[in-house]
């Protein structure tokens, strides 16, 4: 709501500016005509302040001539005479557009050809050489006649210019006035429109500034949450770890020292009914069948070689056990060297060669695996490859995504692998599945013995 009151508002101004602009724009057109015809009209007072001037000029020439005959009058009478008609061609042109004016010129332009008539003949009379002195002084008396009604015709034209040129001041006033009061009124509301436009959004802003401030104190909650929840996954896998050592260390020392106590004793045993020996030689049998099935998952839950020899005999040992039990071809590459590697690496490592057997097994019922294991000088990597049908997609992509929806196997060796600071890798397609897990190391947790030896010694007990 208040992004749209906002939008409203900016578009509001955006229009007023426009609407302003364009009323502006006009009142400086009809503000420009306005100043066109001030000029136009002090144009025209020009034209009949020129009219006059050359009337003026021309009479004095005329009538110096008459009196004195110097022939130097006389030729500044006909320099100035040409201008005079066309004096009044200009001033008749400028004042087209007054039909008033029009009058008074046409009466003017008259005038002044009568009284141009008057001096024609006051030269010729003069250039004769006769006296002539009565008809002189009447030339001269119409003249001055003609003269008086011509100035009261340019003073009519010029009160009517003069009354021309306030009115057209006072519109100039007015329209400059009114473009002033437009465009400050316009900006001025424009300001206030952008100022609650501003508002709008700085409290949008701010709102939105919260929200996401509370989407990160919630995503910073989930963070921690899970955090939490991952220590806590990584707590029970330690615990598992435990609880399989010791559970492992409880079958081999107390049920597996038992079963061998029963096999001692029975061999011990030696009737002479042949059913009885029967029957005692299938309890013997059974009996090491036990203790052989109690070793084997005595070391299947946590193998004494991976505390004792390490992780590459441990998945020696285990891929041959995997090898013989489910009848998996698995091909294994280990390191030349007898390396060992911190407890928590060699245990991981361990775990995610036992569960990705396991998977294949159970899942991809793939007739063989690949299993590598490559320690370098800064990082451990295992593989294990199967030649299966390959995972569903959607697995994939939600541990790709998040970590999870790969079962709950492989989630927890995820989370063994990310604790130890490296990262699992999961590629399926239809022609099989890789696992791939890389764990940091460094060169001082990388110890190189010689336990061939201990190798040897644990190598039945597989």
């Amino acid at each position: 709501m208040t992004a749209r009151k906002a939008q409203v508002a900016f578009v509001s101004a955006i229009l007023l500016l426009l609407l302003s602009g364009v009323a502006a724009l006009l009142a400086f057109m009809n503000l420009r005509r306005g100043e066109k015809l001030v000029g136009h009209t002090h144009a025209v007072k020009d034209s009949i302040s020129e009219v006059e001037s050359l009337g003026a000029r021309l009479s004095r020439s005329m009538l110096a001539y008459v009196l004195s005959g110097d022939e130097r009058f006389l030729g500044e009478y006909q320099a100035n005479l040409p201008s005079l008609p066309e004096a009044l061609d200009g001033l008749q042109k400028k004042t087209a557009d007054n039909p008033l004016q029009r009058t008074n010129v046409s009466r003017l332009t008259e005038m002044s050809g009568e009284r141009m008539e008057l001096w024609k003949s006051a030269i010729e009379l003069r250039k004769s050489g006769t006296p002539g002195r009565a008809e002189q002084e009447a030339y001269a008396s119409r003249s001055l006649a003609l003269g008086t009604r011509i100035a009261e015709i340019t003073r009519a034209m010029k009160d009517e210019e003069e009354e021309l040129l306030g009115e057209r001041r006072q519109s100039a006033d007015r329209l400059f006035r009114l473009t002033l009061a437009i465009i400050v009124g316009a900006f001025g509301a424009a300001l206030v429109l952008f100022f609650i436009h501003y508002r709008l959004l700085r409290g949008e802003l701010e709102r939105r500034q919260l929200a996401e401030q509370a989407a990160r104190q919630a995503e910073q909650s989930t963070r921690d949450g899970q955090e939490a929840l991952r220590r806590l996954s990584i707590r029970l896998l330690q615990m598992q770890d435990e609880e399989r050592r010791r559970f492992s260390r409880e079958l081999h020392d107390s049920l597996g020292q038992y079963l061998a106590g029963l096999k001692m004793i029975l061999e011990q045993v030696n009737p002479a009914d042949s059913r009885q020996a029967a029957l005692l030689e299938d309890c013997v049998r059974m009996t090491d069948q036990c203790i052989g099935e109690t070793r084997t998952m005595s070391y299947l839950l946590h193998p004494p070689l991976l505390d004792e020899s390490g992780v590459a005999s441990a998945a020696e040992w285990y891929v041959n056990g995997f090898a013989q039990r489910s009848g998996v071809s698995v091909k294994l590459d280990l390191p030349k060297e007898k390396l060992r590697l911190p407890p928590a690496v060699e245990l991981t490592l361990f775990r995610i060669l036992q569960e990705s057997l396991t998977n294949i097994h159970r899942h991809s019922k793939s007739p063989s695996a690949d299993v590598c294991l490559n320690i370098e000088s800064r990082r451990a990597v295992l593989s294990v490859k199967d030649a299966g049908s390959g995972m569903p997609e959607h697995f994939l992509v939600r541990f790709h995504r998040d970590g999870t929806g790969a079962g709950v196997g492989l989630t927890g060796i995820s989370e063994r692998v990310r604790e130890l600071g490296g990262h699992l890798e999961i590629n399926s397609s239809s022609s099989g599945t890789t696992v791939t897990a890389v764990i940091p190391l460094t060169p001082e947790q990388i110890e190189y013995v010689d336990i061939s030896a201990t190798a040897k010694q644990h190598g039945s007990a597989a």
